[in-house]
C-alpha cells in the first residue's frame, strides 16, 4: 500500500504542484502514519485526524 500512496502523491504533485491532497477515511493508525510521512512533502489534510483535533479545540 505504501508504494501506491507514494506513486499517487508524486504523480499528483507533478501535475498539480499547489493542490492539497486529501487523505480520507483511513484507520487512525494509518492516517497518522500517512500524514507524518507526507506533511513536509505536500500540502495535505485528513479530516479524521485534523478535523477531530479542530472540533475538540473549539
Amino acid at each position: 500500500m505504501g508504494e501506491l500512496i507514494e506513486e499517487s502523491v508524486n504523480a499528483v504533485q507533478k501535475v498539480f504542484p499547489d493542490c492539497c491532497v486529501q487523505f480520507e477515511d483511513w484507520k487512525s493508525a494509518d492516517a497518522l502514519r500517512v500524514m507524518e510521512r507526507y506533511c513536509d512533502k505536500v500540502l495535505c489534510s485528513n479530516d479524521d485526524v485534523q478535523g477531530t483535533a479542530s472540533t475538540a479545540d473549539q
